[in-house]
């Protein structure tokens, strides 16, 4: 599927520290880079040449890299938007990419517990926004790549 542009509601403290990047002149940079990374490896890239300038990034800004993450393989799995929650994280589903293909991520989600909302416009995932909803992000997308 094509990526979609995805919304994240989240509330994890996500920023790029100015200890990290004292000029804010290099922030804006590294924010606009950011932006435009539509991809998981241009993202892998971007880490790797952050920290060959700048050395490790602190825990802040490896949150900012990682919703950006979540961001992109949402985006490529058809979800519309992804809200963090209390209890889990709720998916909204692209109805282009989901209309008769919910079969699909249900067989995707096998083992994780899951509801239907509204009426099947999302899917509420009683999992935490980390590297397990990863794991499941690139589970739904390799599914659906497989099952077209």
């Amino acid at each position: 599927p094509q990526p979609a542009h995805t919304i994240i509601s989240h509330s994890l403290l996500s920023f790029i520290p100015k200890e990290y990047l004292p000029s804010p002149k290099l922030r804006v940079w590294a924010y606009k880079e950011i932006s435009l990374l539509k991809t998981v490896e241009s993202l892998d890239l971007f880490l790797i040449k952050i920290t060959n300038m700048f050395g490790p990034p602190p825990a802040p800004f490896k949150r900012f890299l990682f919703i950006k993450r979540v961001e992109v393989l949402a985006g490529r799995c058809g979800f519309n938007k992804v809200f963090q929650k209390e209890d889990g994280v709720e998916l909204f589903l692209n109805k282009g990419v989901w209309g008769d293909r919910v079969g699909v991520l249900t067989k995707s989600l096998e083992g994780v517990f899951f509801s239907f909302l509204n009426g099947g416009e999302s899917v509420f995932l009683r999992k935490r926004l980390d590297n397990n909803f990863i794991l499941i992000l690139n589970k739904i997308y390799a599914r659906l790549c497989c099952e077209k």
